[in-house]
């Protein structure tokens, strides 16, 4: 075990196969970032506020090293303030090591089921789906302390008359694996949009249906240990549309762009009309079906008429043949909306974004590369010596309008022209599909091989 203490703490009796290296609070993220740790060790003063920033850089050094307070004897306002802060817990020194070793290992135990924590007065709404088990506890430090229990991965919290942006980050300092929730009675939904603002991830009408509590949960959980992990390899996406009519959906898309590309700008629009006041092309474009504008697969046709270069993403109902139906009119992609969650959008967002930028790099090159052969078929038609250019396949990429007329072709033509080697100083004879046979000198050989017509062969 390799441990890290505050120099207050040397008078520890800790067993003897353990490493401890002592270290002041202020120098302690400087030293995990250097040594390999599995415990930090520190006392009660590390909890006022004045140090709360270098137990900050601990937390964020290695989210795997287990951070706990040692105390002679312990107080509900000590534990309250290690939570608040992201701590693993308070160890009280008498109850021995083998309560300390409970502590550090609570993260390698493994649950028999995931679980959910339910913080709030409706927490009676949220219903035990099969596999997930739901802990109801009745205030902000009961919820922070089931966070540290085996197999959590969400805290359902109802935000009435809390500081859900302090409590989002008591979480986040102690695990950002673990998503927040913002549960909300239905009559209530115009608080969601404040919420998903001060952090949340995701939100809960209550009381919701079978459908809707598996979808969410399903959501937290399919982020559960990637969230904020993503790196973005491809090329910098600055500006994304999102077209929805719905409020409340429209912020929840909105903080998953935000959080997958922190630098890009989310442009909100709620109707179609708005696209052509963006007044540039943006990196993607998310598109509900239904506005208020434009109805059902309409509107991906009008959206591409004003961004016809721009990846639109379609954002759909559960039906797939919805979907498919939208590939069809143009879509690059499409998202149930029933399904979404933030890593699998930001992804495919990038995706669809290199795609469509490959293509259009593409079909540039091939538009280029076209203009120049048409302008080295001007020149080498202009050429008064009869030289035919054949590349490997022996199809003729460019001849002379002399070599043409002898060849009884076009200049533009593209034929397969037998090449027959008579053996002697790169002298062959040239077969055309149809028309009379050449004799000719190879006078270069590559990628394109030239060749010169002497006299017809009878």
């Amino acid at each position: 075990m390799q441990v890290i203490a505050v120099p207050e703490l040397e008078a520890l009796d800790l067993p003897a196969g353990w490493h401890v290296t002592h270290v002041p609070l202020q120098a302690m993220g400087a030293t995990l970032a250097e040594k390999p740790t599995n415990l930090v060790l520190v006392d009660a003063t590390a909890l006022t506020d004045g140090k709360a920033q270098w137990l900050s850089e601990i937390r964020t050094a290695d989210a795997r090293i287990a951070v706990v307070v040692a105390v002679a004897k312990s107080s509900p306002a000590t534990e309250a303030t290690a939570l608040w802060l992201g701590l693993d817990g308070v160890w009280v020194t008498t109850d021995g090591v083998a309560a300390l070793r409970g502590i550090v290992r609570r993260e390698a135990r493994s649950a028999t089921t995931r679980s959910v924590v339910a913080l709030g007065d409706v927490v009676a709404d949220i219903q035990p789906r099969r596999g997930i088990a739901v802990r109801c506890v009745a205030d902000e430090a009961s919820a922070l302390r089931a966070l540290r229990l085996p197999g959590v991965f969400a805290l359902l919290v109802d935000p009435a008359g809390r500081d859900v942006r302090r409590l989002v980050d008591a979480v986040q300092r102690y695990s950002p694996a673990i998503r927040v929730i913002a549960s909300v009675p239905t009559e209530r939904h115009a608080e969601v949009p404040p919420a998903l603002e001060q952090g949340v991830s995701d939100f809960l009408l209550l009381p919701p249906g079978p459908r809707q509590l598996r979808d969410v949960l399903d959501r937290a959980w399919a982020q559960t240990g990637i969230a904020g992990v993503f790196a973005r390899h491809g090329r910098r996406i600055e500006h994304i549309v999102l077209v929805e009519d719905d409020e409340t959906f429209g912020h929840l898309i909105g903080r998953y762009i935000q959080r997958g590309f922190p630098d890009a700008e989310v442009h909100r629009m709620q109707r179609l009309a708005e696209l052509p006041e963006l007044g540039f092309v943006p990196d993607a474009v998310l598109l509900d079906l239904n506005l208020p504008d434009s109805h059902g697969l309409e509107t991906i046709v009008l959206a591409r008429t004003v961004f016809p270069a721009a990846p639109i993403l379609v954002l759909t109902s559960s039906d797939p043949d919805i979907g498919l139906f939208a590939i069809a009119c143009g879509a690059h992609d499409f998202f149930p909306k029933a399904q979404l969650d933030g890593t699998w959008l930001c992804n495919r967002v990038r995706f669809a974004v290199e795609r469509q930028r490959w293509v259009v790099e593409s079909t540039a090159v091939a538009r280029d590369l076209r203009a120049r052969e048409l302008a080295w078929r001007e020149v080498v038609g202009s050429l008064s010596t009869p030289l035919v250019m054949v590349d490997r396949t022996s199809h003729t990429v460019a001849m002379t309008r002399t070599a043409a007329d002898l060849l009884e072709l076009a200049s533009n033509d593209t034929v397969m022209l037998s090449v027959e080697d008579v053996g002697k100083d790169g002298e062959v004879i040239l077969r055309p599909p149809s028309g009379p046979r050449w004799r000719a000198l190879r006078t270069a050989q590559s990628e394109i091989t030239l060749f010169e017509l002497i006299t017809p062969v009878s």
